[in-house]
């Protein structure tokens, strides 16, 4: 029971930094991509063509 405690303690760390290493790859990225140019930011072009 030694053995098998030994070899999953070592593959569960392996496994948990791989799924966080992909996991917080796709977080870096921006979830919006910039806008058209046919259709300007809302949030950018309300407040400057309203003033």
């Amino acid at each position: 029971m030694s053995d098998q405690d030994g070899t999953v303690t070592p593959k569960r760390p392996n496994l948990r930094m791989s799924f966080g290493a992909d996991m917080n790859e796709p977080a870096p990225p921006p979830p919006a991509p910039l806008p058209p140019p046919g259709e300007p930011a809302n949030t950018d072009s309300a407040p400057e063509r309203t003033r």
